[in-house]
């Protein structure tokens, strides 16, 4: 019999509740820690996740690369799918004394060794995100040392959790209906963290210290994960997972993070349509956006509303100057303390390219639907490379046109190719300087508007994110609350205009109404999904969550998926949250859609960076910062 996604959870939460009565007659329970004023927090059944212990004799090990490893380690009581809630676990060699029984291994913690300044008592723990468009990442259930050891050798502990992406579906393993969407996947990393804290007296590494790393869709769960750390919203998701709560001795476990790493994160999709259309979407007339359809005026109406959404983040500089748009003329704002702070960062980027770039020339046009991070032994190298180059053909390249690399003899060439028939960028060698005119103009040569109108909730409602916030019933629903207001204050204009039908408006409507299998509805859900949410003060969820410590951002100044204004939003809320420590972002000039780095390779990049937020020597990390430029060239 099929029953709803919200039936099966009814059912499941029953059962769990009458599970819990019959454990009440053991004596299991006690209080869990007090709270500030002293009075007694709730009890707890102190034995109830005694199931998810990790088995510390049934580790495997690979002698010849000197690695422990466990899999399929289901991280939650009540998995809505096998195929992706559970995780890996890939040690180090030196980190265990084992004992072999059988196939298996008995391990002990090695509290002698030390890898790369890392003990068992300090190692990170390190988790990918694999989700290209959102599409979740299915848990490991082979191994394979291919891509393991760049991170092993360093002294980290490598986490590979499943997690289910934009889509419900079926499990492959039990046949059974899951629910997908956001922002389940968020909930099931959470589960996968608290289970590695649960466990934390098995495991040779800091539980304290856990960073998440991600590229373009995994890179935005990375910040969601980063921003969200036990926000209340995610605690009935987290309940009906059976995620774990507190450990043995009655102590509340978090889902917070130690650091986040992004890079060109697909985020904040509640101003993600406004913010495309300032910043691509208004410099282009054609297509969706071609003058006398009501698409092009839909186009500039989020543009103009893009300034009141920039004013409502209360975004600031680092010296605490507030972040906005000015207008220039009827409906357009191109200027303002927002606009110049997009502006340099455009010119950092080009100023450090400049600065390190070797002539002869030619542009990287890699594209990459998600980083492709190991840990999964049933995706080899090959066909990661495979689906890498089938999901990213419709990209452009880093000049912004679908075209064949171009090698440019000197910097002259190069600035020539770039202005075209406009000059708008230029570089002094004497000064080391590049500037560029204005924002509008570089969009247009390097990073064209390539979507339609919107870009994320699109009007046919076709796209991973339209997905990423569809339900049980709906595959994809629209969910953008600035659209639908728009629509309703212009319907009248619009339905003027060529290309509108009357039910645009009643789909936006319905869609927005929807509510999921918690019935928790769509606008919540694009909230809890966004950084910015937990970031700015303007927002009831601010300093409601534990915000991670340490952020690494880089993106690629050429890319064409996401705007700049996500990335540019993010770091700047970042840096005004008390509780961040550091922020290192990097404008890449001439990467697009990828693991966007000046130099270096982006994982020795991104173990340095760990290394750095972990305090080991900063003369080690530049030391293989240095090694790692070096061999890349």
């Amino acid at each position: 019999m099929k029953c709803s996604r919200r039936e099966f959870l009814t059912l499941a939460s029953t059962g769990a509740l009458a599970a819990l009565a019959g454990c009440a007659s053991e004596n299991t329970t006690q209080p869990s820690e007090t709270d500030q004023e002293g009075s007694e927090k709730e009890q707890v059944d102190v034995k109830k996740f005694e199931a998810l212990k990790i088995d510390n004799s049934a580790w495997n090990y690979d002698d010849d690369n000197d690695v422990w490893w466990q899999n399929r380690l289901t991280y939650c009581l009540e998995p809505a799918s096998e195929t992706y809630e559970q995780l890996a676990i890939y040690v180090p060699g030196p980190y265990f004394t084992g004992e072999q029984k059988g196939q298996t291994w008995t391990c002990t913690i090695n509290e002698n060794a030390e890898i790369a300044g890392f003990t068992p008592r300090t190692a990170p723990i390190v988790m990918p995100l694999n989700p290209g468009d959102y599409a979740g990442q299915a848990a490991s259930t082979a191994y394979s040392y291919d891509g393991l050891g760049t991170y092993l050798e360093k002294g980290l502990v490598y986490v590979y959790a499943g997690f289910r992406g934009r889509n419900s579906g079926y499990d492959s393993v039990t046949n059974e209906f899951f629910s997908g969407g956001a922002p389940w996947g968020a909930a099931d990393v959470k589960a996968a963290v608290r289970f590695l804290r649960y466990n934390a007296s098995f495991l040779p590494c800091d539980t304290s210290r856990i960073i998440t790393f991600g590229h373009s869709g995994g890179g935005g769960l990375s910040a969601v994960l980063g921003t969200s750390g036990d926000a209340p919203e995610y605690e009935p998701y987290l309940n009906a997972l059976g995620a774990i709560t507190h450990d043995a001795d009655a102590n509340k476990l978090s889902d917070a993070l130690f650091g986040s790493m992004c890079w060109c994160p697909s985020t904040s999709f509640e101003v993600s349509d406004a913010g495309y259309e300032w910043f691509a979407g208004q410099y282009s007339v054609e297509g969706a956006r071609a003058d006398g359809t009501w698409t092009k005026r839909l186009s500039d109406d989020l543009a103009s509303n893009y300034a009141g959404t920039v004013a409502n983040l209360g975004l600031t500089s680092e010296d605490g100057t507030a972040l906005t748009l000015d207008e220039t003329s009827g409906g357009i704002f191109v200027a303002g303390t927002y606009y110049d702070y997009l502006v340099s960062i455009v010119e950092e980027g080009a100023n450090a390219f400049f600065e390190h770039v070797q002539f002869p020339y030619t542009p990287d046009t890699t594209v990459q639907a998600n980083g492709n991070f190991p840990g999964d032994g049933n995706l080899k190298a090959a066909e990661e490379e495979a689906i890498a180059r089938a999901s990213g053909s419709d990209e452009s390249d880093a000049g912004g046109q679908a075209s064949q690399p171009v090698t440019y003899a000197n910097v002259d060439a190069y600035i020539d190719a770039l202005n075209g028939n406009n000059f708008w960028i230029s570089y002094n060698a004497r000064r080391a300087s590049a500037s560029i005119t204005d924002l509008g103009s570089y969009v247009s040569h390097c990073r064209p508007a390539n979507a339609s109108v919107a870009a994320f909730d699109s009007i046919d409602c076709n796209q991973p994110a339209n997905q990423l916030f569809g339900n049980d019933d709906n595959d994809a629903l629209h969910f953008d609350g600035t659209i639908l207001s728009l629509l309703t204050q212009n319907v009248d204009t619009y339905a003027q205009l060529q290309g509108w039908k009357e039910e645009y408006l009643t789909d936006w409507e319905n869609d927005l109404s929807q509510k999921d299998s918690l019935d928790v509805s769509v606008a919540a859900r694009v909230q809890m999904y966004d950084p910015l949410y937990y970031l700015c003060g303007s927002s009831e969820a601010y300093g409601k969550a534990s915000v991670a410590p340490h952020w690494r951002i880089n993106t690629g100044l050429m890319q064409t998926t996401v705007p700049l204004t996500t990335e540019a939003n993010l770091v700047a809320a970042l840096k005004a949250y008390d509780g961040v420590n550091d922020v290192a972002f990097t404008p890449v000039w001439g990467a697009g859609r990828s693991l966007a780095e000046r130099s270096g390779t982006p994982e020795d990049n991104f173990i340095a960076w760990v290394e750095q937020c972990c305090g080991i020597d900063p003369a080690t990390v530049a030391a293989n910062t240095e090694k790692s430029s070096e061999e890349a060239q």
